[in-house]
């Protein structure tokens, strides 16, 4: 039989609907959280994450440079001087703008974009004369 929301014969709710295992899995998540002493799944991850900050006076970044830092390092693995340059100079770019705020942020950010394109040109230049080469 396929399951029901509702049990036909007592017209409660089913114990095998989709909407009861997960209130199940997440009923029992939390209770083994409360064992461990840890009040929600939100705060456990919050100081899983926070043991691994390198300082304990680590500054939050703004989420647009995390971002563009995120799109840097994905378009640097097919980048041809090689994703540690490609990391060691975004890193240099960010750190040497970190004072920025407001007007002066979102146009490092936009040239950061502009950045990001000319690197995906760079790529798909690189990628075009492999294969001419290749295969001509």
């Amino acid at each position: 039989l396929p399951y029901c929301d509702v049990d036909v014969r007592t017209k409660a709710p089913s114990d095998h609907s989709p909407a009861a295992l997960k209130t199940r899995a997440t009923r029992s998540r939390r209770l083994s959280l409360h064992r461990r002493g840890v009040r929600s799944y939100r705060s456990s991850f919050c100081s899983a994450t926070s043991r691994f900050s390198r300082s304990s006076n680590a500054t939050m970044v703004h989420p647009l440079v995390r971002n563009l830092y995120k799109k840097i390092l994905v378009v640097g693995r097919d980048y041809p001087t090689g994703l540690a340059e490609v990391r060691r100079k975004a890193k240099e770019m960010i750190l040497k703008n970190r004072h920025l705020e407001g007007d002066d942020l979102k146009k490092a950010v936009h040239y950061g974009r502009y950045m990001l394109r000319e690197m995906i040109g760079v790529v798909q230049l690189k990628k075009y004369r492999t294969l001419k080469k290749r295969y001509s």
